[in-house]
């Protein structure tokens, strides 16, 4: 094998070497961008749970009395939790 050809090997590796880089950067800036999203979306769940028990306090709607919304509250919180990748929760119902 000559010279030329050994360079010209050399040159692929490298740039084959720098596709995969970028597409692993890519890969991680994806998997970031998707965290980020999931961290806004359980943030806008507890302001949304925030905001409706106060509706109910507001609206003499005791929470105590009233299990259908108790039960909303805690299954809203949980998936809250559940999206938030800063919260070590059980993946239980997706992890199939």
């Amino acid at each position: 094998m000559g010279t030329a050809e050994k360079e010209r090997q050399e040159r692929e590796r490298l740039r084959i070497e720098r596709a995969k880089m970028r597409r692993e950067e890519q890969e991680k800036l994806q998997a970031l961008l998707q965290e980020v999203d999931n961290w806004n979306k359980s943030e806008q769940i507890r302001a949304y749970v925030e905001a409706v028990k106060e509706w109910a306090a507001n609206n003499n709607n005791e929470l105590d009395q009233c299990s259908d919304m108790n039960e909303w509250i805690e299954w809203a919180s949980q998936q809250a939790n559940m999206l938030d990748p800063l919260t070590e929760t059980p993946q239980v119902i997706f992890d199939d």
